[in-house]
């Protein structure tokens, strides 16, 4: 039977022993933390590429082959040439998607900004001017710096409104106006149609990839049109749904009619 002081120096052994043990084991831990290295950013810009796809697609490689034409695009232009491929669009081609391609735009230009060198020179002159100027930033070219006109349904088709179309139907939306005026405004409508398809679907062949370079790849206002086309792969893109200025109202679709657009974001058929 042990007495009180040999159980109270067990027990202090014991402590000890215990507490020796926490403390390297934190210590092996912090050492793991301080050599963990993390991945740098070229492969996870690359990490795209690298994962193969999985499951059903498993066995898709896109344009990943040795031959493979490699495009870098920064617009929609770019984009249309890369997917042509120089005239041969079924040939491998792997596609880098670099920052935001803007659809539906008219016309781009730098916003004009006030020069202010010549201000250098008299420091209380510029604490006078009223205009909100930001020296630092004249030389960058954002997209804040850009001064965008987006196309509208007239310049598509001149003639045409969406407001004009509308009346067409009546005050309740209900019976189309079986008039040369409306006619005209529907074969409008079809020519317009037409005309924006043409100018942002953007047709996918065979054997392409399509890779988002980071976070930021984005494509804003383009249909991604991927119809009849054998080892394709999309990845790390944000898409967005084009703007329809085309679509058409159908009053019998449900019970209140309903607007049926032709564009999506990304349409997959037969591949």
């Amino acid at each position: 039977m042990l007495s009180k002081k040999n159980f109270q120096f067990i027990f202090t052994l014991f402590l000890l022993y215990y507490l020796t043990e926490s403390v390297a084991l934190c210590r092996n831990i912090s050492f793991l933390k301080r050599n963990h290295k993390k991945p740098l950013i070229s492969s996870y810009v690359d990490s795209p590429k690298d994962r193969r796809p999985i499951g059903f697609g498993r066995n898709t490689i896109g344009g990943d082959v040795e031959n493979s034409t490699v495009y870098n695009v920064y617009n929609l232009k770019e984009f249309f040439d890369a997917l042509d491929n120089q005239g041969h669009p079924d040939d491998p081609k792997i596609i880098y998607v670099n920052g935001k391609i803007q659809g539906n735009i008219k016309k781009t230009s730098v916003k004009q900004k006030r020069d202010t060198s010549s201000d250098d020179e008299n420091s209380e002159a510029i604490e006078n001017i009223n205009e909100n100027v930001n020296v630092e930033e004249l030389n960058s070219e954002s997209e804040d710096d850009l001064e965008i006109q987006y196309m509208t349904e007239s310049d598509y088709a001149p003639g045409y409104s969406i407001t004009a179309y509308l009346s067409c139907f009546g005050e309740d939306g209900k019976n189309w106006e079986n008039s040369d005026y409306c006619n005209q405004l529907e074969e409008l409508r079809l020519q317009g149609h037409e005309t924006q398809k043409e100018a942002i679907m953007l047709r996918v062949g065979n054997n392409t990839s399509i890779y988002g370079v980071n976070e930021k790849s984005h494509l804003q206002d383009i249909f991604l049109n991927i119809r009849g086309s054998d080892q394709v792969i999309v990845r790390h893109l944000t898409v967005d749904t084009p703007r329809d200025f085309f679509s058409e109202w159908d009053p019998t679709d449900g019970v209140n009619g309903s607007w049926n657009a032709a564009f999506t974001g990304i349409a997959i058929e037969n591949s």
